[in-house]
């Protein structure tokens, strides 16, 4: 699994699916991923002038 300790999995919602492969990740490769909803993050939406400016 490499280097990385600690990753998210981001998304709208997680399936029963995704939350056994984040729990076969943890357990088995000895990482901390976690579920973090899209509604935490500012980038559901499209840019504004400043991203704009800025990232493009």
């Amino acid at each position: 699994m490499g280097d990385i300790e600690t990753g998210y999995i981001l998304g709208k919602d997680i399936s029963t699916g995704g939350e056994e492969a984040i729990s076969f990740i943890n357990e088995k490769h000895h990482k901390n991923i976690r579920f973090v909803s899209l509604d935490e993050f500012n980038i559901v939406g499209p840019p504004d002038i400043e991203e704009l400016d800025k990232y493009y």
